[in-house]
């Protein structure tokens, strides 16, 4: 039941922020927008579950279940890594990566 609770936190979150960027006349469904926070959701619980990844230095946005992931990143195996998860999440038709590799 707790899981459950956080799950929902989680996903109202990213509805939320979604909402704060999203375009005034955005033509997807209800469920379209639903759908695709869902994935959102589920790309960064899986980050956050992965030690090769950084989530918090990437940003994962989905659109129509085209995921883009953002930000920077140390090494090109953790994008590499990143572009991986995103992808094995359902729903993902595609993931676009525009992930720069800065060495500290």
């Amino acid at each position: 039941m707790r899981c459950a609770a956080c799950f929902v936190t989680i996903l109202l979150g990213v509805l939320l922020a979604g909402c704060a960027g999203a375009p005034v006349h955005d033509t997807r469904t209800v469920e379209q927008i639903a759908a695709d926070a869902t994935i959102t959701s589920n790309i960064n619980v899986r980050m956050m579950s992965d030690t090769r990844i950084d989530s918090f230095a990437i940003g994962v946005d989905t659109r129509d279940g085209v995921v883009t992931l953002t930000g920077t990143v140390p090494d090109a195996k953790m994008a590499a890594a990143a572009v991986k998860v995103a992808g094995s999440v359902a729903g993902v038709r595609k993931v676009v990566s525009k992930l720069r590799v800065e060495a500290h």
